[in-house]
C-alpha cells in the first residue's frame, strides 16, 4: 500500500494519513510544489515513534517505509531534505495508528467467551463496545 500525501488545510488539526499497528505502508512525499525548479539531492527522515524500515528519494519526492506504533496514537515523522542548491526543507507527516489485527477465537478452542466484552475502535474514530 502506498499513499501520496502532500499539503492538507487540516494538517495542523487532522493526521495526514493512518496505519494499524501491525502494518508496513510506504508514504510518498511529492516535493514539486516546493522546490521552485530545484531538486532533491538528500533526504532524511525521522520516525519519532515509528520504525523507519527504509527510506528513498527522486528528484522530486521522498518515500518512506513506516512500521510499529501504538493505537490510538498520532505520529508526526519528520522528513528532511536538501536541494539542488543547498536549501533545506522540513516537512512533517502526521500518522495515526488505529485498528489492531484481531485474532478470531470460538469456544472450540477453549476460550470462554462468557462475559466477554470487546471495545472496538471503528474507522471513523468511534467506538463500539460489545458485551
Amino acid at each position: 500500500m502506498s499513499t501520496d500525501y502532500g499539503q492538507s488545510p487540516y494538517s495542523e488539526i487532522l493526521p495526514d494519513v493512518g496505519k494499524t499497528p501491525a502494518e508496513v505502508v510506504d508514504f510518498i512525499r511529492n516535493w514539486v510544489a516546493d522546490l521552485d525548479g530545484e531538486t532533491i539531492t538528500a533526504s532524511a527522515w525521522d520516525g519519532n515513534g515509528l520504525t523507519v524500515d527504509s527510506s528513498t528519494y527522486t528528484d522530486y519526492s521522498t518515500t518512506v517505509r513506516l512500521s510499529g506504533g501504538v493505537n490510538g496514537v498520532v505520529y508526526e515523522a519528520e522528513n528532511t531534505v536538501t536541494t539542488s542548491t543547498d536549501q533545506t526543507y522540513v516537512r512533517t507527516l502526521k500518522v495515526k495508528v488505529s485498528g489492531e489485527n484481531v485474532t478470531q477465537a470460538s469456544e472450540s478452542d477453549g476460550l470462554d467467551l462468557e462475559g466477554a466484552q470487546f471495545d472496538l475502535l471503528l474507522e471513523d474514530g468511534n467506538r463500539l463496545l460489545l458485551e
